[in-house]
Order: structure tokens, then C-alpha cells, then sequence
């Protein structure tokens, strides 16, 4: 399936099925067999989220009297109106931001 670059699952469904009906080797009309019945099964193909996946790591902490976060094992500055509040701090793997924790 790597080959295969759509913008939307209709449009991705339709070259898929058009691979397998041109492809000349015995084996693609299995797959094409599998890959409908697992679309058509009760589990299928489920749709996307509503929202955007962080792929981040989120973990609650607490603002130090130094105004300072810590966060694996590093201190990071926040604002002194913080001092002693709970944040919300998540980890990417560039950067690390937090934002005040919501209750």
C-alpha cells in the first residue's frame, strides 16, 4: 500500500481496487478479497477523530516557588504569577511547553 498516495479514503479505495484489477500476479485478488471483508466486518475501518492527535508526552506538575516546572528530571522558567499552581506540561520531541492546568 506504500505506493498508493490519495487525499481522501475515497479517492484512496478507488486506486487501491485499480491496483488489484491491473495487477498481473495471482496473489493481489486474496488481498483485495481480505481488505473488503475487513472493511465490511463489524469492526471496519472506524473514521477519524474529531480532533488532531498531540503526539506528546502530558503530564501534570506543579510550579515551584522559584517559579520553575519540572519536567523529566529539568527545570524549566515559567512566569512568577504561577508560583505554586498546577500546569498541564506537555513533552514533544523538540520542545516542551505547559499551559495552566484546567479543573
Amino acid at each position: 500500500m506504500v505506493p498508493i498516495r490519495a487525499w481522501h479514503w475515497e479517492e484512496w479505495n478507488e486506486r487501491l481496487v485499480e491496483q488489484c484489477e491491473n495487477a498481473e500476479h495471482a496473489g493481489c485478488a486474496g488481498t483485495k478479497r481480505r481488505l473488503e471483508n475487513v472493511c465490511a466486518g463489524p469492526g471496519g475501518v472506524l473514521p477519524l477523530p474529531g480532533s488532531a492527535y498531540e503526539a506528546c508526552e502530558k503530564q501534570s506538575a506543579r510550579v515551584s516557588s522559584l517559579s520553575l516546572v519540572r519536567y523529566r528530571t529539568n527545570d524549566y522558567s515559567a512566569p512568577t504569577e504561577y508560583g505554586y499552581r498546577d500546569v498541564l506540561v506537555k513533552g514533544y520531541v523538540h520542545e516542551v511547553l505547559w499551559s495552566a492546568a484546567v479543573r
